[in-house]
């Protein structure tokens, strides 16, 4: 049988950086994302070198892909092998060989498996539909492999782009949705020197800074989530992560102005044929006239007149109260779980279960406990932790 091949440090992965960027060239999947410099700078920036997982996968002498993970430890020592995700990046690809993909899956699990040991769980997240191999695993593979596995889906927020953007606006079924932005529209109106625009790579660069400022000057401020009050480590991987971006001239940041004031912003890039909106912001200062609404708006139509090799605009998951006016169809992304025959892994699995036992059979008794159980955690969580 074929040894695993595991690379587990800066260096390991230094030594394929001409493997990897050919393989980029022939890959299913050519994502900003899926760049040997992001990735690099993803495990730097975020430490992550120390816990990095990348697996080689190859039948024989041929390389099918790379597919990079991290082992993390969790709570009560639980081990979980998982793809690059967390709350500042939701989107994560394996590089594969184009017209390996059956292959590469096969692979790719019997070599998780067979690293079994080093693990409790494994989780694959945030696995959009839309993308290309969403489906990591099918279920007769997972079966086959002998683990207890369990996939669970959620919806995500996206907008197919129609030819025009009056048919995707004819095809909105929120009358009272239509008459505000028409009351916001009429509202602007009365606004001099009103200027929506869109600049890309350096421009959009420079402009950055503007972009942080009016997030910070918000609630996202307040709550402490806007970028400029998040750890240094973030900060930075924001910066790196815009340069790739910027350096791959897919980068955009949308803006809205008036009387030269920046009063609401939106920064994405084009992946594939998806652009994936990343954060946007506006300044309360001018709420009544629904900055971010009618920004959005100016971005489906521009993507719809300029770009029309992008089909899909992603707003992502988590409903924040205004997502799902804007949406055209039904998407959504998955999460594919595998537990290891580790105590660990079948400690979890079976209080996973019992947890989803008790909610199903005892809903109310469910949220007491889980209320304790975030108190608790409150209490024993040292800040910074």
């Amino acid at each position: 049988m074929q040894q695993l091949n595991i690379i587990t440090t800066l260096a390991g992965l230094e030594a394929i950086r001409d493997e990897w960027e050919e393989l980029y060239e022939r890959s299913i999947i050519r994502s900003p994302l899926t760049t040997f410099t992001y990735i690099r700078m993803w495990y730097t920036t975020f430490d992550a070198h120390r816990t990095m997982r990348i697996y080689r996968v190859q039948v024989g002498d041929t390389l099918l892909g790379f597919m990079p993970l991290v082992l993390k430890k969790g709570r009560f020592g639980i081990r979980q092998l998982g793809n690059l995700v967390n709350e500042h990046c939701r989107v994560s690809y394996p590089l594969v060989a184009q017209g390996y993909e059956h292959e590469f899956r096969q692979k790719l699990l019997t070599d998780v498996i067979v690293s079994a040991s080093s693990w409790d769980i494994f989780t694959h997240d945030f696995s959009f539909c839309f993308s290309p191999l969403h489906d990591l695993f099918c279920n007769a593979q997972l079966t086959a492999a002998g683990h207890q596995w369990e996939k669970t889906i959620a919806p995500t927020y996206t907008i197919m782009l129609s030819e025009t953007f009056a048919q995707y606006w004819n095809q909105l079924p929120s009358k009272s949705f239509k008459k505000s932005i028409r009351n916001a529209q009429n509202r602007l109106n009365r606004e001099k020197n009103v200027r929506f625009l869109r600049v890309e790579n350096t421009e959009a660069l420079a402009s950055w800074p503007q972009f942080l400022e009016i997030e910070s000057s918000g609630w996202k401020g307040a709550a402490g989530t806007a970028i400029m009050h998040t750890e240094a480590v973030t900060q930075q991987y924001y910066r790196d992560f815009l340069q790739i971006l910027a350096d791959t001239n897919n980068l955009y940041l949308y803006m809205m102005q008036i009387d030269d004031v920046l009063v609401a912003a939106e920064f994405g890039y084009v992946d594939g044929d998806i652009f994936q909106s990343v954060k946007s912001a506006y300044d309360e200062r001018f709420a009544k006239l629904s900055p971010s609404h009618l920004l959005a708006l100016y971005v489906i139509e521009d993507l719809i007149l300029l770009c029309a090799h992008v089909k899909r605009y992603h707003l992502f998951p988590w409903d924040t109260g205004y997502k799902q006016k804007f949406i055209n169809e039904s998407t959504s992304y998955m999460t594919t779980t595998i537990y290891g025959q580790t105590v660990r892994g079948q400690l979890f699995l079976y209080a996973r279960q019992l947890k989803e036992l008790v909610k199903k059979k005892l809903p109310g008794v469910f949220v007491v406990v889980k209320k304790i159980a975030e108190k608790w955690q409150e209490k024993t969580t040292k800040p910074g932790d």
